[in-house]
């Protein structure tokens, strides 16, 4: 029986799929960088938001290009290890702007601070002969320091990935109305990729005979 123009319009299309590579990826990140460029922004920099804010966008458009970088020159583990840190630069960026942001990008750039204590102790320990001139800091970096009990979380909470990603959105719900999280980003995306950044079973497998 033919088919009716009514019928043929309703019948739903069929879209060819071409799984994105790492050129298409490369072009969207190149289309990205030349869009905030073209911007001709004057960002207020003595806002913490602001300095920390773009700083962590300018990273993630470094980051994509190495990740496409790799892919091309065949090393998709080690591309896939890195985007991870695609993923830890998106929790900070939802923490920081989702409350207290600019109190949030403050503490983000006084982290720096502990990072600077810990190699000064570091050196120490390894390289007593060093003057302790060289390497001596100021009284306000050390108060600063004093602030971070952990040296490897700027937040100050242990588990720091997994309170960025779950923290409830104060702008964003979902389709029943609750305020959205990055639960499946934490759990899935960023549970995968850890798998390729360290030793495990899975990021060896491809060289495993």
């Amino acid at each position: 029986m033919p088919t009716s123009r009514k019928q043929h319009a309703l019948r739903p299309l069929r879209v060819a799929h071409t799984p994105p590579n790492a050129h298409r990826v490369l072009r969207e990140v190149n289309r990205l960088e030349k869009c905030l460029n073209d911007m001709e922004m004057i960002p207020a920099t003595s806002a913490f938001r602001n300095a920390v804010l773009l700083a962590l966008l300018s990273r993630s458009i470094s980051v994509g290009k190495a990740v496409c970088s790799l892919v091309e020159r065949n090393f998709p583990a080690e591309a896939f290890a890195l985007s991870r840190t695609l993923i830890e630069i998106y929790f900070c960026v939802r923490y920081i702007r989702n409350r207290d942001t600019e109190a949030r990008a403050e503490t983000y750039v006084g982290y720096h601070a502990r990072v600077r204590k810990e190699w000064r102790d570091i050196i120490l320990k390894y390289y007593p002969k060093t003057a302790p001139s060289s390497i001596k800091l100021d009284d306000e970096v050390l108060e600063i320091a004093m602030g971070f009990k952990n040296k490897a979380h700027w937040t100050g909470h242990g588990g720091q990935a997994r309170l960025m990603a779950l923290e409830a959105d104060t702008v964003e719900r979902d389709e029943r109305g609750e305020p959205i999280t990055g639960a499946f980003d934490y759990d899935a995306l960023y549970f995968w990729t850890s798998q390729f950044v360290r030793a495990t079973v899975d990021g060896v497998e491809a060289h495993a005979s």
